[in-house]
């Protein structure tokens, strides 16, 4: 039986990716089945947007299993970006798929879960920025391997330091959203989990922009476009995680809030940040794409070698 490998060699997809792709389309099927339990309508700018971050997920899971090999000195990163990135993705499905079930008839509701669904929340953070983390190392150690003799670092400061700075925006952000929901409660168990989950959140913003910074390191950015698109996507979902957050907190200070500005403080950037999730997805699977279609066919082969 041909190993995955032999499989996307010949231009194939592998069994691997054929089954993410399931995942995501059963999660396509599965959650609005569960949200339909509750009244038309409700919850619709939300959710619709977390199950697309989901399949993003799942998405970059997938492209990863095709074009690692675009990055060959860091394959051995992104295959365990793939591992926690598909790990991610199935702790977020479910947590969406219980809330949904449990949202349709809160009597479902049970306290003894609030520590399973903390663990899991925990584990997801951990799992997303592990994941996001390797594939930042993916990028890394390829840039390495292409790098000239002298290995200068080639992106500017003021690169560095915006994108920095929207990290530490975005990081902050998780912090000061964590505290306002345990500070609605005078549980000491609800504010130390608060404080654990905001340090695991933390992370994930650190890892998108070292991710940005590893893509941004190729030279001539004319020839690495689509290391480019993966920095574009990073710093977007950066933006778009940081403004929801701080919009959260921001506007619950604000009483009454006029509905009207909604669009703009949570809308917009849920849309921004798919954007962004969607452009690292299709920046690895479209250069997977075009490299296969690069690849000379065994006919020419025979032509060109009789």
């Amino acid at each position: 039986m041909p190993s995955d490998r032999t499989t996307q060699e010949s231009g194939g997809i592998p069994p691997l990716a054929w089954g993410l792709i399931g995942l995501a389309a059963a999660h396509l099927v599965v959650y609005p089945l569960l949200r339909s339990q509750i009244e038309p309508g409700a919850y619709a700018p939300q959710w619709v947007p977390d199950a697309l971050r989901t399949v993003a997920l799942f998405g970059l899971a997938t492209a990863l299993v095709l074009g690692a090999d675009r990055w060959a000195a860091g394959r051995h990163w992104m295959r365990r970006a793939v591992v926690l990135l598909v790990a991610a993705a199935l702790l977020q499905a479910s947590s969406q798929w219980y809330l949904a079930w449990m949202l349709g008839d809160t009597s479902r509701i049970d306290a003894g879960l609030n520590p399973l669904l903390f663990s899991r929340a925990l584990l997801e953070a951990g799992s997303l920025a592990a994941g996001l983390a390797c594939f930042g190392m993916g990028l890394w150690c390829s840039r390495a391997a292409e790098a000239p003799p002298a290995g200068r670092w080639t992106t500017s400061r003021r690169v560095v330091v915006a994108i920095g700075a929207l990290a530490f925006v975005s990081g902050a952000a998780e912090v000061a959203y964590a505290v306002a929901i345990s500070l609605n409660t005078l549980d000491a168990v609800m504010v130390a989990a608060g404080a654990a989950w905001s340090i695991a959140a933390t992370l994930v913003p650190l890892a998108l922009a070292f991710v940005a910074f590893a893509a941004l390191g190729y030279r001539p950015l004319r020839l690495h476009l689509r290391e480019v698109a993966i920095a574009v996507g990073a710093v977007l979902i950066l933006v778009a995680d940081g403004w929801g957050r701080w919009a959260v907190v921001l506007t619950s200070m604000i009483d009454p809030f006029d509905p009207r500005w909604s669009w703009l403080a949570f809308d917009l950037p849920r849309i921004l940040g798919i954007v962004g999730w969607f452009l690292l997805v299709g920046a690895v699977a479209v250069g997977w794409w075009v490299d296969r279609r690069a690849e000379p066919s065994p006919s020419s082969l025979a032509v060109d070698g009789a």
